[in-house]
């Protein structure tokens, strides 16, 4: 009897659920964690299939966006980053908020970088056969969520395909082989491959750039994560191609950019875009003062601006120590050269040049350097009040704003682990 009783009360809370008003879920569960958002897949049929619709995916984003962006503007140290480890293997990434704001997302938290917390990345065991088997595969690119892990360098036929991974919703897609062929060549002549990552908004798609050089002769193909396959878009390299520049690079506008030599000479240089929506090279012209030290600049990213920033080092004393002065340039209106403006230098002592990661805030950039004793460091440069705190030991080798997000939950050919 109590059993009967009790079953039917069980049923018209499922039902009660099941009918719970859309629009209140809708603003509800973008509040919560993706691994709390996924578990609610399981209550009932309406939920799950809300859930895991490309709507909800893309106004859970949006609202993770927006935050960041507050984050950022606030600088109140809740922004979560994406950390890759020297070495360069996507394994040794770690995810870390600053200060104690712990993500119910990521387990175990350590202590680390400036009182942050860092928390490793629960890898696909794919990932890790793969590595086992290859050592090659290193995170290049991360963007709304999602990583691009790839084998950059030297490429040969062997190499393992490139892997598209969201870490907060356990998903990752294997992307088909590439269509430039790597044939075999002499050992001093091996092809060099790069692969980058980003969004195109104008098509709601991620798109991964691989860019193949083979004895200076460069090609190019996209992936489109949207369509499920590569292609050889008609426009060509626009600059002299050196790879060691080209690891250098930042996803500004819906464009990715680098600083590359204007020619062989090597004299002069620019910055080099590719619009993901058009499948185009650009050339955007540096400041006047900095064509002649391209080798100097760093591009990066300043809230929704493209920035450089020179550094100028002047040798101190017999033991490789330097004044190491930094430059803050900044391009107000995109693709309107005349925009760029020196806003503010800091000046710094160490021995080797400092290497930037990224902006946590407009103000405050992030840098690693070795210190008098040999020891690198983070140094968090505050470049409106000139001044600079070191923090721990960071052995980081890229920084990046990092969102959690819903993307290929439901996507066709994502795997879950």
């Amino acid at each position: 009897m109590n059993r009967n009783v009790d079953l039917g009360s069980r049923s018209k809370k499922a039902t009660s659920v099941d009918h719970f008003p859309e629009e209140i879920l809708a603003e509800i569960l973008p509040r919560l964690s993706v691994k709390s958002v996924i578990k609610f897949t399981r209550v009932c049929t309406s939920w799950n299939s809300l859930i895991k619709s490309s709507t909800f995916a893309d106004n859970y984003l949006s609202r993770s966006l927006l935050i960041q962006s507050d984050h950022y503007t606030k600088n109140d140290g809740r922004q979560l980053f994406l950390l890759k480890q020297i070495g360069g293997k996507y394994y040794s990434s770690t995810l870390s908020y600053y200060k104690d704001n712990p993500n119910p997302g990521f387990d175990n938290p350590n202590p680390g970088f400036g009182g942050a917390k860092f928390t490793e990345l629960l890898k696909p065991p794919t990932l890790d056969d793969i590595n086992r088997r290859y050592e090659v595969l290193r995170m290049v690119g991360t963007c709304n969520g999602l990583i691009l892990v790839a084998s950059c360098g030297y490429a040969h036929a062997t190499d393992p395909t490139p892997i598209i991974w969201n870490p907060s919703a356990r998903k990752y897609v294997i992307l088909p082989r590439p269509s430039i062929n790597i044939s075999s060549t002499r050992a001093e002549n091996l092809p060099e491959q790069n692969y980058f990552f980003g969004y195109d908004c104008r098509t709601n798609d991620y798109k991964v750039l691989r860019i193949v050089s083979i004895s200076r002769h460069v090609k190019i193909e996209v992936y489109s994560l949207a369509k499920g396959y590569w292609k050889s878009p008609r426009s060509s390299f626009p600059a002299y191609f050196m790879a060691v520049h080209v690891f250098e690079n930042v996803f500004v506008n819906g464009a990715l950019h680098w600083i590359l030599p204007r020619d062989r000479n090597l004299d002069e240089y620019l910055i080099v875009s590719f619009d993901l929506g058009t499948e185009l090279f650009h050339k955007i012209t540096m400041p006047e003062a900095l064509r002649k030290k391209g080798s100097n600049c760093y591009v990066l990213r300043r809230g929704e601006s493209l920035a450089l920033i020179e550094i100028e080092s002047t040798f101190l004393d017999n033991e490789r120590h330097f004044v190491h002065q930094l430059h803050l340039w900044v391009m107000k209106e995109y693709g309107d050269v005349k925009s760029w403006i020196k806003l503010d230098s800091v000046g710094l002592q160490g021995t080797d040049r400092p290497r930037p990661l990224c902006f946590k805030s407009r103000d405050e950039l992030v840098i690693t350097m070795f210190d008098c004793n040999r020891q690198q460091t983070a140094v968090v440069v505050d470049m409106a009040k000139e001044t600079a705190t070191r923090q721990e030991r960071c052995y980081s080798s890229s920084m990046d704003p990092f969102v959690e997000s819903l993307v290929l939950l439901n996507h066709p050919n994502a795997l879950s682990y």
